[in-house]
């Protein structure tokens, strides 16, 4: 484990890697608007894993945090289908199937329909920073190194 702006991250840093931050986003649920949980300004963990969820394919970041979190919190992910993409899953939002999480700029793109209401999640594993982590400028290419240099930069 290795820690990016005081936040722990899941896996081992190779020995050498530079690490420099990418861009942060926020996670959001998104309900169809008859949903029990469409009046909420803002909703916990424990709001969420009491209805059923439409998750991404298993093995997805979103998918395994919800699935420790879940489980650290001794209540079951109740994962009613699983959608190959951020389209897919907002469509069975909307036909009413169950919830979603989706990064704030899916939110926005995709659910911005007055179908579906975007409610804020008010804890801070909703809070996801992304880093950039490649080994150091003599070890790759310039042209590597430039688009990390420009991702970095955005």
């Amino acid at each position: 484990l290795w820690h990016s702006g005081g936040r722990q991250v899941i896996g081992e840093l190779p020995e050498g890697f530079v690490c420099r931050h990418y861009r942060s986003d926020r996670l959001e649920l998104v309900t169809h608007r008859s949903h029990p949980l469409a009046t909420a300004h803002s909703v916990r963990l424990e709001d969420i894993l009491q209805h059923d969820l439409i998750s991404l394919g298993e093995g997805t970041a979103v998918d395994g945090l919800l699935a420790r979190l879940a489980t650290g919190s001794g209540m079951r992910l109740r994962c009613s289908v699983r959608a190959r993409s951020f389209d897919t899953m907002l469509a069975m939002v909307r036909a009413e199937l169950g919830i979603g999480i989706v990064p704030h700029s899916i939110a926005h793109w995709l659910a911005s329909d007055p179908a579906f209401c975007r409610i804020a999640i008010d804890e801070s594993w909703a809070e996801r920073e992304f880093v950039l982590c490649h080994k150091p400028a003599p070890d790759i290419s310039s042209t590597t190194l430039t688009v990390a240099d420009f991702l970095a930069q955005s």
